[in-house]
């Protein structure tokens, strides 16, 4: 970090997150309006979105587009989420997020993009 960025977000373009999750029946009961359907894709998210916190900068988010190809999720499938941070902007501490999902099969489950904006822990 410097004078320049207080925030450190300049060393962050490529850096990469990783985060697994095996499906179980229940996270897929987790994941559904009351009395509704399951929403796996819901859950798709839920893996990209705990990738994201595993950045060492404290961020915000300011938008997320995400697109669901209709691959399936089942009990048993392996997701991995993974969050590269593709461009930053240090004059704003914006940071521009690539987020992709995918099963144990590396089909594309849920891909997308994350617009955060870094701040300062409190």
């Amino acid at each position: 970090m410097s004078q320049n960025d207080p925030l450190g977000v300049c060393r962050l373009p490529g850096a990469v997150s990783r985060w697994c999750k095996t499906v179980a029946p229940a996270d897929l009961a987790g994941f559904a309006a009351p009395g509704g359907p399951p929403r796996p894709e819901l859950l798709a998210m839920a893996v990209i979105s705990a990738a994201q916190t595993a950045m060492t900068v404290t961020t915000v988010q300011m938008s997320k587009t995400i697109e669901f190809p209709g691959v399936p999720i089942a009990p048993g499938d392996t997701l991995q989420g993974t969050a590269t941070v593709r461009r930053v902007r240090p004059d704003k501490a914006i940071i521009i997020v690539e987020d992709i999902c995918i099963n144990q099969r590396g089909e594309i489950v849920a891909r997308g993009e994350t617009v955060l904006k870094a701040v300062s822990p409190k």
